[in-house]
């Protein structure tokens, strides 16, 4: 009767995990690690492709995805991203820190409005720096190529 109510909650633990922290959260520590990257040379490296989207996909889309889109915000493609959620957009070129999505990056880890949310795998300082310079560097590109 005990190993059946432990499989019971070990398979509720697993799928209320799923749901509220994205897929295999519960068991990926026991999963073997996979090596999905590939070595790029860095002149072929795409900033986007290769740099930002690995970042957020370890960082923020267990809860920014088309199947849970927190606040509406799916950051899943470049396209998306730029589309923002029902805060708006999640940059601005007019702020002086780029507007939502650096301010929410930045807030104290204790602030309901800090992303990641305390629990979840946090940006090291290396991450929020190449999504600032991605940022800033997708504007300017923006401002004097026309892009």
């Amino acid at each position: 009767m005990a190993s059946i109510a432990a499989v019971t909650v070990f398979i509720a633990g697993h799928k209320g995990a799923n749901i509220t922290h994205g897929n295999n959260f519960l068991l990926a520590p026991l999963s073997p690690a996979e090596n999905k990257e590939v070595a790029v040379p860095l002149g072929d490296a795409v900033a986007y492709t290769h740099f930002i989207q690995p970042i957020l996909q370890a960082k923020c889309m267990g809860c920014h995805n088309t199947k849970k889109a927190k606040a509406g915000l799916v950051m899943e493609t470049e396209a998306l991203l730029l589309k923002g959620g029902k805060n708006g957009k999640l940059w601005d070129s007019t702020s002086p820190d780029f507007g939502l999505m650096m301010q929410r990056i930045h807030k104290a880890e204790d602030s309901k409005e800090h992303m990641p949310p305390v629990g979840k795998p946090q940006l090291t300082e290396e991450e929020k720096k190449s999504i600032f310079y991605w940022l800033k560097r997708s504007q300017f590109y923006k401002e004097n190529c026309g892009i």
